[in-house]
């Protein structure tokens, strides 16, 4: 349970596209003080099925990240282009999907893809340990 996620809506104006939500919530009830120099959150959106209510955004939902600095009033809209959450997925794809399955087949059906290996019967463990090695570089990169 999460108390902070408790708001309550004080009212409530569409006109056209544009629509204004006013919530207020006990500061007690969440992480700020009166000593809290700025807040950031993530403000999202989505379709209209989604209703105008506080409520958890669909993965189809499009958001962005504002910082609010309380002692000037400046408000900074943070880049979310998601080029590192891009990255991080495309190369924890490559490590576990791809090169981790590989790896665990390798050695898992190595009398039929080494057969042929005559001169060094450990090729496959050869194989194995260095496709698992970059599989570990790869989720390291990936974190």
């Amino acid at each position: 349970y999460h108390a902070e996620r408790d708001w309550t809506k004080l009212s409530q104006h569409i006109d056209g596209s544009v629509v204004s939500l006013t919530y207020e919530q006990d500061l007690s009830r969440t992480v700020w003080s009166t000593f809290t120099e700025s807040i950031t959150f993530r403000f999202a959106w989505g379709s209209a099925q989604q209703g105008t209510q506080l409520q958890p955004h669909a993965y189809t939902s499009t958001s962005s990240v504002w910082t609010f600095n309380l002692e000037t009033g400046h408000v900074v809209r943070s880049n979310t282009d998601g080029g590192i959450k891009t990255a991080h997925a495309l190369v924890m794809l490559i490590a576990w999907s791809f090169l981790a399955t590989f790896g665990i087949f390798s050695s898992r059906y190595r009398n039929i893809l080494y057969a042929k290996c005559s001169r060094n019967q450990a090729m496959w463990f050869f194989v194995h340990r260095g496709v698992q090695i970059s599989v570990v570089v790869f989720a390291l990169v990936g974190l």
